[in-house]
């Protein structure tokens, strides 16, 4: 896999690198769950719940994979 976290920057997938289901394509459409989570937690300070459901890039909310951890995290 060519693809790398855009939190992390690791190209190792460990389990869990996936397309974040939102607009974001290339370098930044890749993140492991954990990731995700960390990232949402960091922004949830100054964002409130939409960092949990929205993209900090793309604006857009996110779907699928990423959708789905997220809520179960928060």
């Amino acid at each position: 896999m060519d693809d790398e976290c855009f939190v992390c920057l690791d190209r190792e997938p460990k389990g869990d690198l996936h397309a974040l289901g939102c607009a974001c394509r290339g370098a930044g459409a890749w993140a492991h769950t954990h990731c995700c989570v960390r990232a949402a937690e960091r922004r949830a300070s100054q964002q409130g719940c939409k960092s949990w459901s929205e993209c900090p890039t793309c604006s857009q909310v996110y779907t699928g994979k990423t959708r789905k951890a997220l809520a179960e995290r928060w």
